[in-house]
């Protein structure tokens, strides 16, 4: 409550200080504002190509399911309560054998951003970005390697093979003991769900000739979820934290006439907008429904509903630049690095929570590359009705370390002005 009241009061002085930096969608972020009483509707869509690798500590890419694939052994699955001497005691080392997993994840998502200009210098906005994620997955069970089989009649008990009513392990039995240790199946999901939404103003203190500067301040909102403990192959909707953000803008405008377009951060035929974005994301602490475990072994045990935590900060920067063509047309594009701070963890249970900061810090590369169009030079001269741009845009992940995953969208965006 004590941080609910905190929020509350920035976020109305976000309203009423500082238009909401564009986190997250295709195009690049600028210095530019709205004018004032005008409004600007845009929706990003980006469909990401299917994902099957991520990049480990060392910045290596791995398979995406690299955890999962393991040997299931006596001590990993915890079977020594249901393990039968029949054959012989079981020992931790004894295994089921080994699992054979993969994942393809297929993510969509949508931000809808609304903005308006309450001066010609402060715009207020938000963005409302809702996710689509599905986690394809083959799993399967390699039991040529195994200690441990299935005992007559039922999977309970196991006992050691070579008993002559014994037979080997399949992925289903496997499946059936995750459901014992209060897991969910280790198979394909699919859900979507709002993200975590942001509020917030742009103000722009600096306006010249050929060079302007502005800053956002906005709140992100905990509108997102975290995936359930207890389905190991689910997929995060946001942080489900709040968090203050902060962004410096600037722009560098060349062989551009002042007018609208230049205002709005559209080069004209011939002419170049350099910008470059610096961002601060600072998490609150709060308290979550976890499972407690190192993030490289899914299959532990341990949760808390009541998880202490401190969510890392990120700091972003960004350097991106636009080009006029002819006929309305223009390029872009954008280099960024992102940096995230290690989470802290803690709690009341007798369980290592320091074991949730592992590789919860994270570094990233981003590249991408945009295509624009835009009718307003046209509505301003009354030959089209209305005021808007589309952009398609590509957009990479080409290097980063604990577990970002490898992954490339291409974007859509449309913006209307009214």
């Amino acid at each position: 409550m004590r941080h609910l009241a905190l929020i509350t009061c920035l976020l109305v002085l976000s309203f009423t200080l500082l238009v909401l930096s564009d986190v997250g969608v295709s195009n690049a972020d600028d210095a530019a504002v709205l004018p004032k009483g005008k409004w600007r509707l845009q929706v990003d869509t980006n469909y990401f190509l299917p994902i099957t690798k991520r990049y480990n500590k060392n910045g290596d890419v791995e398979d995406a399911a690299k955890d999962f694939n393991t040997n299931l052994t006596n001590q990993l699955l915890g079977l020594q309560a249901i393990c039968s001497p029949v054959n012989g005691a079981c020992t931790p080392t004894d295994t089921l054998g080994r699992s054979l997993v993969t994942f393809r994840y297929d993510i969509k998502y949508v931000n809808t951003q609304v903005a308006y200009g309450l001066t010609d210098r402060l715009s207020l906005g938000t963005n409302i970005p809702y996710w689509f994620q599905t986690t394809n997955v083959t799993a399967n069970v390699d039991s040529s390697t195994a200690t441990l089989c299935r005992g007559a009649g039922s999977l309970i008990p196991i006992a050691k093979c070579g008993g002559a009513f014994t037979t080997p392990i399949s992925a289903n039995d496997v499946q059936a003991l995750l459901v014992l240790k209060s897991f969910k199946k280790v198979e394909t999901w699919s859900d979507d769900h709002l993200a975590d939404m942001e509020v917030g103003g742009k103000y722009q203190y600096y306006k010249a000739e050929n060079f302007r500067a502005a800053f956002t301040g906005g709140v992100r909102l905990p509108t997102g979820e975290l995936r359930d403990p207890a389905n190991l192959v689910a997929r995060n909707f946001g942080r489900e934290a709040w968090a203050l953000l902060f962004r410096f803008h600037q722009d560098l405008v060349l062989n551009q006439k002042s007018g609208v377009t230049k205002d709005l951060g559209i080069p004209e035929p011939g002419s170049i907008l350099f910008n470059t974005t610096f961002r601060y994301d600072w998490n609150l602490p709060d308290k979550a429904d976890l499972q407690v475990c190192d993030v490289n072994n899914p299959l532990c045990s341990g949760r808390d509903t009541n998880v202490h935590r401190k969510v890392g900060d990120v700091v972003e920067g960004e350097i991106s630049a636009k080009y006029g063509l002819p006929k309305n047309f223009s390029l872009a594009g954008l280099y960024k690095y992102g940096h995230k701070f290690k989470d802290h963890y803690g709690g009341d249970k007798a369980l290592t929570y320091g074991l949730l900061s592992n590789q919860s810090n994270y570094n990233e590369h981003i590249y991408i590359f945009s295509i624009g169009y835009d009718t307003i030079p046209l509505y301003a001269e009354g030959s089209f009705p209305v005021p808007m741009q589309v952009l398609i845009s590509y957009r990479n992940r080409f290097d980063g370390d604990n577990n970002q995953l490898v992954g490339q969208y291409i974007g859509l965006t449309l913006s209307v002005y009214f």
